[in-house]
């Protein structure tokens, strides 16, 4: 027997949408402006009003709504009379609250919704210094971490970010489950194995403290001083979380990485040198940070790869650059990666094992050489053409200390 549900016709079917970002704007908010679709789902939109730029978020999960008033309660002590970095401004409905709530009707679904104001300035430029970068990165976590301070009267849950790298296990498998190209998947996930493996077995004495998780060039304003762009403030919330400290730094290197038109892979040190000055670094973030920046980068391939397939995408100019810069990342030894961080932190080189001879027994003084190439004078009237001739020189020559030895690497007019 067919199951009843599927029996139904696709007009008897429910479908419930979100609501109207402009005329909830305006009835919840009394907001009107420009509204800019942002990618996703559940919607997001950009509102802009009187050069003033708000994010409209919607959701339907509960345990969202609640990230939402944890969010909001963060960034209340963010302002910028708090002496801390800028975060988007939460805005109250017209009843006065942060988190609006709606019920479903036979139009739209139930749901919640909320608005941040982002904080002024201008983006960044094409390019921006990795120093200020690094430093601004690190700043923002000690502001951070003072404004879960000052909330931590609220009860709120723990803020999470889907840009965890604590998870990048799990999340590059359930992106990569849309890739079905081996050639393009299977690089990716070897690379994000091998990063991770690093990073397990340091993952305990890692510090993990509320970050922002993308503190990159794309999700900052600012301000120009002194004909020099410099970050003010952040502007997306979601990227906020608990996570480990030195995965902020990973994302701004591997963003570093990635954005550049040349290959030098050691762009990034000017990055995780300013970060340092400001926040220093343990030894198990300096050995954790090349793997996490490979995590970094692999994650970011994974979803442009997704994207590709799923958004039916052009191989086009976009892709094609972060395809080499996961190649060039990915071919460096991770030896040499941490050598270079150290040597840019003047971090103390890890100690040398001690060497000994293979054979201690043997005094390397009474060694005789046997000098078997074509200018020897060992060699006379063809005796090189005597396939024992070799070994009859050899104990000639260690006669005396009962050692003798052949060069190595030589080339013999013998055999």
């Amino acid at each position: 027997m067919a199951d009843a549900e599927n029996e139904l016709p696709d007009e008897a079917m429910p479908v419930f949408a979100w609501p109207d970002p402009e005329l909830f704007l305006a009835t919840h908010y009394g907001l009107s402006g420009e509204i800019e679709p942002l990618p996703g789902d559940p919607p997001s939109y950009l509102v802009r009003y009187d050069e003033v730029v708000s994010r409209l978020d919607f959701c339907s999960d509960p345990d969202k709504a609640r990230q939402f008033e944890a969010q909001a309660a963060l960034l209340l002590h963010m302002h910028p009379e708090t002496g801390r970095i800028e975060g988007p401004r939460p805005l109250e409905t017209g009843d006065g609250i942060l988190l609006c709530t709606f019920e479903a009707d036979e139009d739209y679904r139930e749901g919640y919704a909320r608005v941040c104001a982002y904080p002024a300035g201008v983006s960044a430029p094409p390019s921006v210094n990795g120093a200020t970068l690094g430093g601004f990165a690190a700043r923002l976590i000690r502001d951070l971490a003072a404004a879960a301070e000052d909330a931590r009267d609220e009860e709120m849950p723990a803020l999470w970010s889907a840009s965890d790298l604590r998870q990048a296990g799990p999340s590059v498998v359930k992106i990569l489950r849309e890739v079905r190209d081996a050639t393009v998947r299977d690089p990716i996930a070897k690379a994000m194995v091998a990063a991770l493996r690093r990073v397990q077995a340091l993952g305990p004495e890692l510090r993990s403290q509320l970050i922002h998780h993308k503190p990159v060039a794309a999700e900052l304003v600012g301000g120009v001083i002194e004909e020099v762009w410099q970050p003010t403030g952040f502007v997306d919330p979601a990227s906020l979380g608990e996570g480990w400290v030195v995965a902020s730094l990973a994302a701004v290197c591997a963003d570093q990485l990635l954005g550049r038109p040349d290959d030098d892979m050691m762009a990034f040190l000017p990055a995780v040198e300013a970060f340092h000055a400001e926040l220093p670094l343990t030894e198990a973030e300096v050995k954790a940070l090349w793997p996490l920046i490979i995590a970094r980068i692999g994650l970011i391939r994974a979803a442009a790869e997704r994207a590709r397939v799923t958004d039916g995408l052009a191989e086009d100019t976009w892709l094609q650059p972060m395809r080499e810069a996961f190649d060039r990342a990915t071919a460096m030894q991770p030896a040499i990666m941490e050598a270079a961080i150290r040597h840019v932190l003047d971090w103390p080189l890890r100690p040398q094992p001690e060497f000994g001879p293979l054979l201690p027994e043997i005094d390397p003084d009474k060694i005789r050489l046997a000098d078997l190439s074509t200018a020897s004078t060992a060699f006379f009237e063809g005796n090189w053409r005597d396939p024992e001739n070799d070994w009859r020189l050899l104990a000639k020559i260690a006669w005396d200390t009962k050692m003798g030895a052949t060069r190595f690497g030589e080339y013999r007019l013998s055999r």
